[in-house]
């Protein structure tokens, strides 16, 4: 278990808009107009299992330290989120990878990168 508040937050996300409640994004609806819906289905439910584990890295990357680590993981989060088109996902992501590669304050990045994923 990681240590912190961010890592409290992480762990206690659950499962990812659990329930389907989430709308899809315009590029799930042409991926699903194109290939169909199991194909999006599949790529929604490994993005989302990625992004939970993720986050946790990213926490305790955070936690331990570790910069390279915790934009290492960001830097998943966002290009998984790009190829999907969660945009606000996506610039979340990109602002803890800066923070990370920059060496400046990442714990409100990552806490707003939480956020974003819901």
């Amino acid at each position: 278990m990681v240590d912190g508040s961010v890592g409290r937050q992480a762990e206690a996300r659950g499962p990812r808009r659990a329930g389907g409640a989430r709308p899809r994004t315009d590029v799930e609806r042409a991926l699903e107009a194109e290939y169909g819906p199991q194909l999006v289905f599949q790529l929604r439910a490994a993005f989302d299992a990625d992004l939970d584990g993720q986050l946790g890295a990213a926490a305790g990357a955070l936690a331990a330290g570790d910069l390279p680590a915790l934009a290492r993981a960001a830097h998943r989060i966002k290009g998984g989120a790009a190829a999907l088109g969660e945009h606000g996902l996506e610039r979340a992501a990109a602002a803890l990878e800066a923070a990370a590669k920059q060496g400046g304050p990442a714990r409100p990045a990552l806490e707003a990168l939480i956020a974003a994923a819901g």
